[in-house]
């Protein structure tokens, strides 16, 4: 019976793999910080872009810029003819 358990002494302990535990954390939240960036970066490029069309919206149809936005008051949405032809 006693020569049953002598090979489970024989086997070696787990191995430490602790420090790529560690450093698979770091690369995953590294890659979400990238990805936390790039969406920070993409959304101030989006509204700068989207600043710029309501200004070239408001020049091209000579209204200012805050009324184009929305924070004057103006004519009712859809009250002026864009061609449809009717």
């Amino acid at each position: 019976m006693i020569a049953s358990f002598i090979p489970l002494l024989a086997v070696e302990p787990t191995p430490d793999t602790s420090g790529y535990m560690i450093a698979a954390y770091i690369v995953i939240f590294g890659v979400m910080l990238g990805y936390l960036i790039s969406l920070i970066v993409r959304t101030r490029s989006l509204r700068q872009d989207l600043d710029t069309l309501e200004e070239l919206e408001a020049s091209s149809s000579n209204i200012s810029p805050a009324k184009a936005k929305g924070k004057l008051p103006g004519p009712a949405a859809g009250s002026h003819d864009r061609g449809s032809g009717s």
